[in-house]
């Protein structure tokens, strides 16, 4: 029988544990710019979301090209709060904030604590995630699940 004995390095609120959460605040606090109305492809995924929530099936009533789970997502959230355009806008935020704690944690428990730092810095503030986390495309949720 093989015991595991888990060995607590650090407290929950150690200097490292605060800067994520200070740069997570950051990124959140930037991206409330674009919790708005914006042309563009993200609103056909909000209205094939209502299109599940009301019974439709992708690919059989509807054309969509790409994996479900995304929109299957925003049937979810349709189901539950109806239609909430800001919770709709959330959604890939959402999902990058928490791609964003699986790095810090994957990256803290494999190379250190400086390096998960500065792996959440480069994640969350290079050009194409702070573009494509403000539109639903779908690769956030994915990126999310694939963490």
């Amino acid at each position: 029988m093989v015991v595991l004995r888990i060995r607590l390095k650090t407290t929950a609120w150690d200097g490292y544990n605060i800067a994520f959460i200070l740069i997570v605040l950051f990124f959140l606090f930037l991206k409330t710019q674009g919790l708005r109305y914006a042309a563009g492809d993200g609103n056909i995924y909000f209205y094939m979301g209502k299109l599940i929530a009301e019974g439709k099936m992708p690919y059989g009533d509807f054309f969509y090209a790409h994996p479900p789970l995304p929109v299957f997502i925003f049937a979810i959230i349709f189901k539950i709060f109806g239609f909430n355009f800001l919770l709709l806008k959330s959604v890939p935020i959402i999902a990058i904030t928490v791609s964003s704690i699986f790095l810090y944690g994957t990256v803290r428990e494999n190379m250190g604590e400086r390096e998960s730092i500065l792996a959440v810095m480069l994640f969350l503030f290079s050009y194409d995630l702070l573009r494509a986390s403000t539109h639903p495309t779908g690769v956030n949720v994915t990126l999310m699940f694939m963490m």
